[in-house]
C-alpha cells in the first residue's frame, strides 16, 4: 500500500499555495513578478514542497524527515524504508519535463518520485507518484544536459499513481484520430 495518499498531497499543496500567494504579493509589493519566471518560482517553492509533504506524512502516522543536503534524499520515509524525491515543474508548450539527476538514480537501486505539475498561476495541478523507479526508467543524459535525465515514460508510467489531474498518452490519442 502506498504511503502517500490524495489527502496528504492535497494538504501539502494547499500549504504550498498559501506560501506562493504570500510570496507573489511580496514580489508584487516590490514591483516584481513572482509568476512570470516559473522556473525560479518552482526552485524557491521546492523546499516548501519537501517540508510540507514530510509534515503531512508525519501527521498521518508515518515517520519522515527532510535533510536538504546535496546527495541526500529529499524526504526519507523511515517508517517505510523509502526515499522520496520531490519535483515541482511547470509545463512549456504543452509538454512536461519529468527528469532526474542521473547520478542520483544510478547510485540507488530504486527511488520513489512525486512530480507536482503546476500551471503559471499555481492554481491547477497534476500530481504523479512513482514507486520504485530505477535508472532503467530514465534515459541516459544527452551531452550538455548537466546529468539531467529524461524519464522514459513508456516504462515509468507503469509505476505511476495519479493523485490529481489526468494523464493522456499522446501516442494513443494520435492513433485514435
Amino acid at each position: 500500500m502506498a504511503y502517500l495518499t490524495k489527502e496528504i498531497v492535497k494538504n501539502a499543496i494547499e500549504e504550498m499555495q498559501s506560501l506562493e500567494k504570500t510570496l507573489n504579493k511580496v514580489y508584487s509589493d516590490y514591483g516584481l513578478s513572482f509568476r512570470d519566471n516559473t522556473g525560479r518560482r518552482n526552485a524557491i517553492l521546492s523546499q516548501a514542497q519537501e517540508v510540507f509533504l514530510s509534515n503531512a506524512l508525519n501527521e498521518n502516522g508515518e515517520i519522515s524527515f527532510v535533510d536538504g543536503r546535496t546527495g541526500y534524499p529529499d524526504i526519507t520515509v523511515e517508517s517505510q524504508r523509502r526515499e522520496l524525491e520531490c519535483k515541482l515543474t511547470s509545463g512549456s508548450s504543452g509538454t512536461w519535463s519529468l527528469q532526474t539527476d542521473y547520478t542520483t538514480i544510478s547510485k540507488k537501486i530504486e527511488l520513489d518520485y512525486i512530480y507536482i505539475l503546476a500551471n503559471k498561476n499555481f492554481d491547477e495541478f497534476a500530481v504523479l507518484f512513482f514507486e520504485g523507479l530505477t535508472k532503467d526508467d530514465f534515459y541516459s543524459p544527452s551531452p550538455g544536459a548537466r546529468e539531467k535525465s529524461r524519464m522514459n515514460k513508456s516504462s515509468a508510467m507503469k509505476k505511476c499513481t495519479v493523485f490529481m489531474g489526468d494523464v493522456t498518452v499522446k501516442n494513443e490519442k494520435m492513433t485514435e484520430q
